[in-house]
This record gives C-alpha cells, sequence and structure tokens, in this order.
C-alpha cells in the first residue's frame, strides 16, 4: 500500500507543478526573443527556477494542511482526555462520599504505623 500512495503521490505533485511550469514557459518564451543558445539557456534557468518555486509552493500549502490536520486531531484528543479527567474526578468524589467511615478508619492506621 506504501508504494500506491508514494505512486498516487508523484502524480498529484506532477499534476500540480507540470502545468505551471508550462505555463511559465509559454509565457516567457513569447515575452522575450529567443534567437541565441544563451538566451535560451536563461530561459531554461528561469524556467528550472519557476518550477522549484512551485514546488516549494506547494509544499507549503502541503506542510500547513498536515499541520492544521496534526492540531485538529490533537485538539480532539484532549477534549476527550478531558473529558475522562472530569469523570475521573467525579467518580473519586462519589467514592469518597459513600465510603467516608472506611477512609477515616484507614488513615487513622496508617498514621499510626
Amino acid at each position: 500500500m506504501k508504494y500506491g500512495t508514494t505512486f498516487l503521490q508523484s502524480f498529484v505533485w506532477i499534476g500540480r507543478v507540470l502545468p505551471l511550469t508550462a505555463l511559465l514557459g509559454i509565457l516567457l518564451g513569447l515575452h522575450f526573443e529567443l534567437d541565441t543558445f544563451v538566451e535560451m539557456l536563461q530561459m531554461s534557468i528561469a524556467v528550472i527556477f519557476g518550477t522549484i518555486a512551485f514546488i516549494w509552493w506547494w509544499w507549503v500549502v502541503d506542510a500547513i494542511k498536515n499541520q492544521n490536520k496534526f492540531f485538529n486531531e490533537s485538539y480532539d484528543r484532549f477534549s476527550e482526555m478531558h473529558q475522562n479527567l472530569i469523570d475521573i474526578k467525579t467518580d473519586i468524589s462519589r467514592v469518597q462520599k459513600l465510603h467516608v467511615e472506611e477512609l477515616e478508619i484507614l488513615a487513622k492506621t496508617h498514621k499510626g504505623k
């Protein structure tokens, strides 16, 4: 399953970055005259830098999405733990009220030792 998700993720990244890279290449090619090898090399370098910027941008978007998901899941777990602690506190209070005499006897026996 790990291979399938990794393989699928690569297509997701290609689908995100390749159209933007193609658009950047087309716009730069239409805007500048590419007559010499040096100009073509400069445009290729600009497209490569643009591609790196697109990859970095989508990586940041994914990182923020994953961090937000992590915080939401953590909040849910902490809310559940908080409710469990409230239930435990209520149970302890109830036990203390029901067994006052037994708890006093236990306290006296431990003080005597």
